[in-house]
């Protein structure tokens, strides 16, 4: 039997992404954050810990590349009339109703097993019945749970307050800050609103999408620049190592 070693390496991105709110017609910019670890195995004394890492980052990048393109990500209450778009309140409930009724069915089923085999030992059909039960009504609860629990439309209160989302003149007043103090505005903006990184996560910006396309941003600030540059940084990476390979 082949023994392998795995390395784990946890990235955490952030993205800043400009839409046109569906209600209000106003465009604003939210926040959208989002982790995951990636794996790789190898075999030791074979596989360097350095290689699998740099394998790592290469597919990581295809992850992150892929996620920078997609539309309807993350979720931003609307500085404006302070409401979420019909797209997020749907992404959530779906997601949040799909958990809870899969929770509870799970759980519901493990109870069924436990209260049949403590009241209806006995007789087979009635336990059958009572597993059942138990999963659908578990189900039932798990459903309505998820459904209190996800996003709602809105108008929300002046009380409720979404630091995650910005109109453009405080966007453009972020940028102008984050530069005078030499800081990266996005990352800035994650710490600001009191989101934090795991310690040992490797933190990526990739910039701000502007979807509408009619902000004055930084070149350098955008997502398909950085996007670019990461890209360019890992082939350059390649072809050095590869060059080092080679015999002179």
């Amino acid at each position: 039997m082949v023994a392998y070693k795995t390395i784990e390496l946890p990235i955490a991105w952030l993205r800043a992404i400009r839409i046109e709110c569906e209600h209000c017609k106003l465009p604003y910019t939210y926040l959208h954050s989002k982790r995951n670890v990636f794996c790789e195995a190898g075999i030791p004394l074979i596989s360097s810990d350095k290689s699998m890492r740099e394998e790592i980052i290469r597919y990581s990048f295809k992850r992150i590349k892929k996620d920078s393109k997609k539309e309807k990500q993350g979720v931003g209450l609307c500085p404006h009339c302070r409401q979420y778009q019909n797209w997020m309140v749907e992404k959530s409930r779906t997601t949040r109703i799909r958990v809870g009724a899969i929770v509870g069915v799970i759980s519901g089923f493990y109870l069924g097993v436990f209260s049949a085999n403590l009241y209806a030992k006995n007789d087979d059909v009635l336990a059958i019945i009572v597993a059942i039960t138990m999963a659908v009504v578990c189900c039932i609860i798990g459903w309505s749970i998820g459904s209190y629990n996800a996003l709602n439309y809105g108008p929300y209160p002046v009380e409720f307050q979404d630091h995650g989302s910005m109109k453009d003149e405080e966007i453009l007043e972020l940028i102008k800050t984050s530069q005078d103090d030499n800081l990266n505005p996005l990352f800035a903006w994650h710490l600001a609103v009191g989101r934090k990184f795991f310690q040992k996560d490797m933190k990526i910006t990739l910039g701000f999408t502007d979807e509408i396309g009619d902000l004055n941003l930084p070149h350098e600030l955008k997502t398909e620049y950085l996007v670019d540059q990461f890209e360019e940084s890992i082939q350059n990476k390649s072809l050095t190592e590869e060059n080092k390979a080679c015999p002179q």
